[in-house]
This record gives C-alpha cells, sequence and structure tokens, in this order.
C-alpha cells in the first residue's frame, strides 16, 4: 500500500483524468480534459479540450497533447490498435479545428493519433440532440463504441422513446459498420462493454451494462418504478440473446 512515485500534470485551469491504458512499449496513455492553456498544454482550441498525457513506467512524462475544437471535448477511453496507431473516443459539441462535422448538440468523437500523439483523422457520430460514448472495446478487429442518445434522428436507429442505449460498431479504419440502439419508453443508457469469451468468434458474447428507468420493449420488467435500475443486455453480434433487469 505505499506510494512508489506520483507525478500531477496540467496547466493553471482545470485538468482531469478520465482512463488510462497501458500500451505494448511498456509506457502508460492518460485519457482525460484540460481549459488550461500552459504548462503541460502545447495548444488549446476551446472552452475544453480532449488532453493525453503519455509516461513511462516511473510517472516522466514523454509526450502530452490536445485536440478538439472551439466549445467542449471531453476524452473518455482510449484502444490501441497496434504499435503506432491508437484511437481515442471523445464527446464533443465543436465544430472548428480537428472537428469538420457537428450533427447538433453533443457528438460522439472517435479520432486517430500516431505513437507521437500526432492527430491523423476523426469522426463523429450522433443526431440532432445530445449523444454520448460512455466506454469502448476492440474486438475482433472491430472498434465498439456504447452510451446512449437523446436523438430521434440519428441514421440506422428507429428510437424507442426517451433516451436510448447506444451501441456503434467501426472498422478498425474508422468506418461505420452498424449502429444499433437498445431500451424502452424511458432512459436507458450503457456504462460499460465487456466479451464473455465462450471459446470461439462465432460463440461469444457481448456483454452491455448500465442503467434504465425503462419497463418495457427490450427491459420488460414487473417494476414500474420511475427510478434507475441496472440492467445486463446480453447479445450476439448486435442482437439481444437474454437481458436482465434487477430492481
Amino acid at each position: 500500500g505505499n506510494i512508489v512515485w506520483q507525478k500531477t500534470f496540467g496547466g493553471t485551469g482545470s485538468d482531469v483524468s478520465k482512463n488510462l491504458i497501458e500500451l505494448s512499449d511498456g509506457n502508460i496513455l492518460i485519457i482525460g480534459n484540460t481549459n488550461s492553456k500552459d504548462n503541460d498544454i502545447p495548444d488549446f482550441y476551446g472552452e475544453n479540450d480532449v488532453f493525453l498525457i503519455k509516461v513511462n513506467p516511473n510517472g516522466e512524462k514523454i509526450w502530452s497533447n490536445s485536440y478538439g475544437g472551439e466549445r467542449n471535448d471531453y476524452g473518455v477511453f482510449a484502444i490501441e490498435i497496434d504499435e503506432n496507431k491508437i484511437i481515442i473516443g471523445a464527446n464533443s459539441n465543436s465544430l472548428a479545428y480537428n472537428l469538420n462535422q457537428n450533427n447538433g448538440g453533443t457528438d460522439c468523437w472517435i479520432f486517430q493519433i500516431d505513437s507521437q500523439g500526432q492527430f491523423e483523422k476523426g469522426i463523429s457520430f450522433g443526431g440532432e440532440k445530445n449523444d454520448q460514448i460512455n466506454d469502448m472495446l476492440f474486438y475482433n478487429n472491430e472498434i465498439y463504441l456504447v452510451g446512449y442518445t437523446e436523438s430521434e434522428d440519428w441514421d440506422g436507429i428507429d428510437s424507442k422513446g426517451g433516451n436510448d442505449a447506444i451501441m456503434v460498431r467501426l472498422t478498425s479504419d474508422l468506418e461505420l459498420i452498424e449502429v444499433k440502439n437498445y431500451g424502452g419508453s424511458n432512459h436507458d443508457e450503457i456504462k460499460g462493454i465487456d466479451i464473455l469469451n465462450l471459446g470461439s468468434i462465432t460463440k461469444d458474447r457481448i456483454l452491455l451494462t448500465g442503467n434504465t428507468k425503462s419497463f418495457d420493449l427490450d427491459f420488460d420488467t414487473t417494476s414500474f418504478e420511475d427510478w434507475s435500475k441496472a440492467f445486463i443486455l446480453s447479445l450476439k453480434g448486435s442482437e439481444i440473446v437474454w437481458s436482465e433487469v434487477f430492481v
């Protein structure tokens, strides 16, 4: 339980870390957001920027960089595709600089950097209202994003009512494969995603967990109370095998 080392990074504003991953070279990538304009922040684009820091196992900074547009951009998660290709998941309501599209409200924003943190390309998803990702997964050479959407005009979904839980599948080159929504007539949101390994890709199950206020459609339950309940969805591909709501 003894501290081996501790480090602080950022500037004179607010700097928040959201997640971290270990990279294949043994170093660590920290993902978050910042509204600072100095010290470890090399560039500042808007009100809040995605902020990445790469450190070695002793916590010494290798590089730091910021990304975003003229408004608010928040880093959520990162996955390493290979040693020179890292995908960052974020939420954004910007339309400038690193972003060339905003569909309305907050969008799901995915972008690619190289091992030195240089921005290479990105893509935004969503509808006219707020859309948000909470977690990411790389599986079978595909990128999975999960979260929720308030939009009813997002291509590829048929709104079930309220906020829908959402799963987006992309190729490793950020090309859209599928958008799938789940839920009932109230608020539904996916918080996490994982794989239940059953021995092969054809048998493996995708597990989604989150919270719902619905009691119908994909979350049929005998509880009609209007409070948030935990759920698990088991999927084969993107189709529901079973669902369970805990009340």
